[in-house]
């Protein structure tokens, strides 16, 4: 992991951080526009039906969920959230460009095998709401972790120590969303459907991923 004090320092990081923070500035009314109905969805699993049934809504959460992919991945890679083998033969000018290609990896990963993957009798509503609600939870989950880093880079805590809690807090936050994902497949499918699927999209690719850059 490259430290945040070298990280900073490197010229391409910082015009990428001047451009997250332009992407997210840009987007900024959608998100406060959004908030109400993404913290709905966190209480109540049925509020993600509700959001899922607006076409404009679901239209500037997508906007929103793609826009937070670049902070993200600059977050990931400057606290070291992907320490992939692998990754360790690329450049430190690069790594967030690298840290950035593992995770869209992991995205076409997860839409490959849904597009595969789909039960026989199939809700289209109830399965497509399943498989959009982590965009709700993602614009959440970046939310909370930008906040959470920089709240506590100012207090000076030591790197490792940041890292920790945005891993502890993403953990939490994935949880949650795989209760929801549950919970909203449920209402449609039986226990074994929702098993499988949950298995199949979202366990496996995840904990690919997981074991290939754990560093506790």
């Amino acid at each position: 992991m490259t430290t945040v004090s070298v990280w900073s320092d490197l010229p391409l990081n910082r015009w990428l951080v001047l451009a997250a923070v332009l992407i997210v500035m840009l987007n900024i009314n959608r998100l406060i526009e959004l908030l109400p109905y993404l913290v709905r969805a966190i209480i109540d699993w049925k509020a993600n039906m509700r959001l899922e049934a607006s076409v404009p809504r679901t239209r500037s959460r997508d906007i929103i969920s793609i826009s937070m992919i670049f902070p993200f991945c600059l977050l990931a890679d400057r606290y070291g959230l992907v320490t992939i083998d692998a990754l360790s033969f690329c450049p430190g000018h690069l790594s967030a460009l690298a840290t950035g290609g593992v995770f869209i990896a992991y995205l076409l990963l997860r839409h490959i095998v849904y597009i595969i993957w789909m039960p026989e009798k199939s809700d289209a509503s109830t399965y497509r709401t399943a498989r959009s609600c982590e965009r709700n939870y993602f614009i959440m989950i970046v939310a909370a972790e930008l906040f959470t880093a920089g709240a506590l880079s100012i207090t000076g805590i030591p790197d490792e120590a940041v890292r920790r809690v945005l891993l502890y807090g993403l953990a939490a936050l994935y949880l949650l969303t795989l209760t929801r994902k549950s919970q909203i497949l449920s209402s449609s499918y039986n226990p074994f459907s929702t098993f499988l699927y949950l298995c199949a999209l979202e366990l496996a690719p995840t904990a690919m991923l997981v074991l290939a850059s754990l560093k506790l």
